[in-house]
């Protein structure tokens, strides 16, 4: 089995940004998905059992939310890696059993969030320095990468799709910034790319009755989206999701782009004089 913890700044994140990948990931049977949420663990406070109702629908392994109450986002969150140890040790888990780390975008996601941007660069280093695999969740495709698409047909199971599975190109300006930087985080290797069961994120959302759910729809197209993305630093981590991949099938031809290759063309335009 592999873990693949989340780790989400505040509760709805987990909904908002990857509702329908945690769904489709916990019916996976090689996989054990756990999500951690950073603050928001205020008994006075709805957002608890609203949390624990919304984990319930994404069906993973276990879901818990940690830190103290909801923060101002100019207010910082406390160091982020005590709460992960925190939560490993209430599972009974250790940091080696982490086998993925997927988290916030850099840029903080569709409103800049500071708390999420300080999760994206806290939980890189952190995981940098004891070697665990890390990823994080993106709203948009990043524009200092250009995406060489893998998949050679379409791909589904059930009410979800893979859209896109692509390896991270850069120019050369990009990779000399890469080796200034050396650990910049700014610098996935993988892109993947989900068509997500939109009911079920919604239902996971709607657990939410405290925050303003019109508000929400109006101000996040991630809201209504029915598809979700993410970034992975290494093969490792992308071996884990490509594993996914492979549970799903093929409802048209095995491969697209066969006679697109150069030897076919080749053939082609030989025989035309032949």
């Amino acid at each position: 089995m592999k873990n693949i913890f989340f780790i989400v700044c505040h509760p709805d994140d987990e909904s908002l940004w990857i509702g329908g990948l945690l769904n489709l990931l916990s019916k996976t049977s090689f996989l054990n998905v756990f999500v951690i949420c950073l603050s928001g663990n205020d008994s006075s406070s709805s957002r608890v059992k609203e949390f624990n109702k919304a984990i319930k629908y994404s069906n993973c392994k276990k879901g818990l939310i940690l830190g103290k109450s909801l923060r101002k986002a100019n207010n910082p969150l406390p160091p982020i890696y005590k709460t992960v140890l925190e939560a490993l040790s209430i599972l009974g888990l250790k940091i080696n059993d982490i086998d993925l780390l997927i988290t916030h975008s850099p840029f903080g996601d569709e409103h800049m969030n500071p708390h999420h941007m300080q999760a994206s660069k806290e939980l890189f280093e952190w995981t940098y320095k004891h070697k665990i695999s890390f990823g994080f969740f993106s709203c948009l495709p990043l524009n200092n990468s250009l995406l060489k698409p893998i998949l050679r047909n379409n791909l589904n199971q059930g009410n979800y799709g893979i859209l896109n599975f692509s390896k991270c190109k850069y120019s050369i300006s990009n990779k000399i910034l890469r080796l200034l930087r050396f650990r910049s985080w700014r610098y996935p290797k993988f892109y993947t790319q989900w068509f997500i069961d939109k009911k079920l994120k919604q239902k996971m959302l709607n657990c939410y009755k405290s925050i303003d759910i019109e508000a929400h729809k109006k101000n996040y197209s991630t809201f209504n989206s029915p598809v979700e993305s993410i970034y992975l630093f290494d093969k490792k981590g992308f071996k884990i999701l490509n594993l996914v991949k492979n549970t799903f099938s093929v409802p048209g031809s095995k491969d697209y782009f066969l006679n697109w290759n150069l030897t076919e063309i080749i053939k082609s335009k030989i025989s035309k004089f032949t």
